[in-house]
């Protein structure tokens, strides 16, 4: 397939951010900033292999085992004032983390859109037994529009079975998510003792589509 030119690619990338989790419009600004993310992650390679361009942050990504990386596009906020990253992949897929947490995904065979976090979602140093929360979503396709999981998150041991590269398990915090329910999918967080930030998630999205990240390159804890 042929590949669109930048400015039409960085109007559809902008358009489908838009379209799902905000009210913007494909500016000059905007369209600017996702070229600049865009050089930064296709002149870089697979994370495992030469250095990606300074100046920019990156995640880790394995889709269904394969690699990818991606890159962070800006910061923005949610109703409630809690930052939001929003990372770019080269070809126009947009992902949106919250303290570690994946919070959007756009332009992917399973969409989460409009993904909301209750107020009283816990900080990981308040995790030291099982905490509940609520998150909200568009998921799609589908059209299951306001869906609602009641998440369970607790401490666990270090895993063997994960795709956590270039770092030791047993050197991490360890967290599991899981629905009360059973209406998603777990997931598991690793988190830095010495940050206190999620270095590492993974969250399936349906049986066939699971997703990993991690922050890029690895920094020992």
């Amino acid at each position: 397939m042929t590949e669109k030119p930048l400015a039409s690619r960085s109007c559809v990338a902008l358009l489908s951010l838009a379209a799902s989790v905000s009210q913007l419009a494909c500016s000059t600004d905007q369209a600017a900033t996702w070229a600049t993310v865009r050089y930064a992650v296709t002149t870089g390679t697979t994370p495992d292999g030469r250095p990606l361009s300074d100046g920019f942050s990156y995640l880790r990504l394995t889709v269904n085992g394969v690699p990818a990386v991606v890159a962070l596009g800006y910061v923005d906020h949610d109703p409630l004032g809690r930052p939001v990253h929003v990372w770019y992949s080269s070809a126009g897929e947009v992902m949106r983390t919250q303290a570690g947490r994946l919070v959007g995904l756009v332009g992917t065979p399973v969409e989460w859109r409009q993904v909301a976090l209750a107020p009283h979602t816990p900080e990981w140093a308040e995790i030291t037994q099982p905490i509940s929360f609520r998150r909200t979503l568009d998921v799609s396709p589908g059209y299951q529009w306001g869906l609602q999981h009641d998440l369970t998150v607790q401490p666990v041991t270090a895993p063997a079975d994960t795709a956590l590269s270039r770092l030791a398990p047993e050197q991490l915090r360890w967290f599991a998510e899981h629905e009360q329910h059973r209406r998603a999918l777990p997931a598991r967080y690793a988190v830095s003792p010495s940050t206190g930030q999620v270095v590492y998630g993974e969250q399936c999205l349906a049986p066939t589509f699971c997703l990993t990240w991690q922050t890029w390159p690895p920094t020992q804890p």
